[in-house]
């Protein structure tokens, strides 16, 4: 009796286990096919979802519109497609309106995420969909401030970004036709600008940092010279201003001349002077280059003016040949009436009545006129270049001043235009040259 017993508990020991596990595998089967179905079903019910959330979008409440709307924006990248497909079709205005805006939102969130693991990262080829870090990279240089002026290049011109992507990824035998691509949109964004800027600041977006740079970007990758169009909304923005945060701050600061250094070679003569102003101010030595090669050409009298001031600054000893063939220049450069002294009580007073007075007093017979040549640029900067020992500028032109930026003012130059002594300050300093090359 007690082996019969011993035999059944045995078996049913063997058994119930037995079940059990046959019971929990066909369990955790019918989970995986739940999870399978779960998942196929939750896609296709968040695609009705997100149809449903968009037909409610131009729903009568308001309640139900705002709630769609925020439902929209929850679902992030999952609503992106359905939502461009609804712009390409005929929708209310309520509707349009609120697609665009929660697109916007979602790209704006997806920018900030990649924008903060961009800046995080400290490998320079991570790029994070970013089209054209490494171009942007050779050109500005990498540094945390060039990654934060590159992220608003992305976010004021991706366009222009994603072409000159297409550049850098080409083989040599289609560079020229993406280069081509770049250069034409380029210059549709600067035509672009200047329109934005010329109506109203109200009325469309001004000039943005991200938009300069871009341009400046562009124009560098030029070979030889960049578009007129694209040079010349370059410098109408620096003049005006729109980068001077930028072109301070120490951060940025290298990070923008290394862009300037290699857009100042690629501009035309037309706007030579203006680039070399620009280059003395911002202080990029690459203005002497521009400087040598207008000198070698024919340009007008305020180009060479500017292109001497350049020389003068950054010029070296060699370039004195090439400044002194200009030296015996009298073309004028800069022309203007001799300062009035000041009577006894401290008022200057002058002949000259103001606008719609008839004169109480006859004019004077002779006025004294202060000019300024060619040939007085290209002797002070000789000066420059060359120091004579022992001698002082205003030796040779009294009304000398000098300047932190400038190497010296036109204004300063002057001498009266009867009273010449520039044949005698030219003897001058030849002897002093020659002196100073026996010497050596």
């Amino acid at each position: 009796m007690i082996r019969v017993r011993l035999e059944a508990w045995t078996a049913r020991s063997i058994y119930y286990p037995t079940c059990f596990l046959a019971c929990m595998l066909a369990t955790v089967c019918e989970g995986v096919a739940d999870d399978s179905v779960t998942n196929s079903c939750q896609i296709s019910t968040d695609a009705v979802a997100i149809a449903k959330f968009i037909e409610q979008l131009d729903d009568q409440r308001f309640a139900v519109r705002e709630s769609a709307t925020e439902s929209l924006f929850e679902c992030g990248k999952a609503a992106i497609d359905l939502l461009r497909r609804t712009l390409q079709g005929n929708c209310s205005n309520e509707r349009t309106w609120r697609v665009q805006w929660i697109l916007q939102r979602i790209e704006e969130k997806e920018f900030a995420e990649r924008s903060h693991r961009f800046l995080a990262s400290r490998d320079p080829n991570d790029e994070f969909d970013f089209p054209g870090w490494a171009s942007f990279c050779q050109v500005a240089g990498y540094s945390h401030a060039s990654k934060l002026l590159f992220l608003q290049v992305c976010q004021c011109q991706p366009e222009l970004a994603g072409h000159i992507e297409k550049l850098s990824a080409c083989s040599q035998d289609e560079r020229d036709g993406a280069l081509r691509a770049v250069n034409q949109f380029a210059c549709a964004k600067a035509f672009e600008l200047h329109e934005n800027d010329f109506r109203s600041f109200s009325e469309d977006r001004p000039i943005r940092p991200g938009d300069l740079v871009a341009l400046l970007w562009a124009a560098g990758l030029n070979p030889s010279l960049a578009p007129m169009e694209v040079n010349e909304q370059i410098i109408e923005s620096l003049q005006r201003s729109f980068f001077s945060e930028y072109l301070i701050k120490v951060g940025y600061q290298q990070s923008v001349r290394n862009l300037l250094s290699v857009w100042v070679p690629k501009t035309q003569e037309v706007v030579a002077d203006r680039v070399l102003n620009i280059a003395i101010l911002q202080e990029l030595p690459e203005g002497a280059g521009l400087a040598r090669k207008l000198l070698g050409s024919n340009v007008d009298s305020r180009t060479r003016a500017a292109a001497f001031q350049c020389l003068a600054k950054y010029g070296t000893a060699s370039d004195l040949s090439l400044v002194e063939m200009h030296i015996n220049d009298n073309t004028i450069v800069y022309e203007f009436a001799g300062e009035l002294s000041p009577s006894e009580n401290g008022i200057l007073e002058s002949n000259q009545p103001p606008p719609g007075v008839p004169s109480l007093s006859p004019p004077a017979e002779e006025v004294s006129y202060m000019v300024v040549r060619i040939g007085d640029c290209a002797l002070a900067t000789c000066l420059l270049l060359c120091p004579a020992r022992d001698v002082e500028m205003e030796e040779f032109f009294p009304r000398f001043e000098s300047s932190s930026l400038f190497a010296y003012s036109l204004r300063g130059l002057a001498g009266p235009a009867r009273t010449d002594r520039r044949a005698d300050n030219i003897r001058w300093w030849q002897e002093l040259r020659d002196l100073a090359l026996n010497e050596n």
